[in-house]
C-alpha cells in the first residue's frame, strides 16, 4: 500500500489506520495509551453530574468487533 513500507515516517499521506493492530504487528504503544484513556476517563467520570445519550448510536460495521462507531451524549457537570 506504501512507496518504501519498511520506511518508518510518521509523515505519510495518507494513512487511514486507527487500530493497534494484533499478533506481529499489535502497537508497541498499545499498553500505555490504554492506560492513558483510562485516567482520562476515570477523572471525568469523577466531573460528571449525569449524562444522557442525545442522538442515535451508530455501530461499526464489522464482522470483527461491533464497536460504536459514533455515541452522542449530552452531559453536567458537578
Amino acid at each position: 500500500m506504501f512507496e518504501a513500507p519498511f520506511t518508518f515516517r510518521v509523515d505519510r499521506r495518507p494513512n487511514p489506520h486507527l487500530a493497534f493492530g494484533f499478533g506481529e504487528h499489535f502497537c508497541m504503544g498499545a499498553h500505555l495509551a490504554r492506560v492513558e484513556l483510562e485516567t482520562v476517563f476515570r477523572h471525568l467520570l469523577a466531573r460528571l453530574e449525569s449524562f444522557t445519550v442525545s442522538g442515535p448510536v451508530e455501530r461499526l460495521s464489522s464482522i470483527v468487533n461491533g464497536s460504536i462507531k459514533r455515541l452522542p451524549i449530552s452531559y453536567r457537570l458537578q
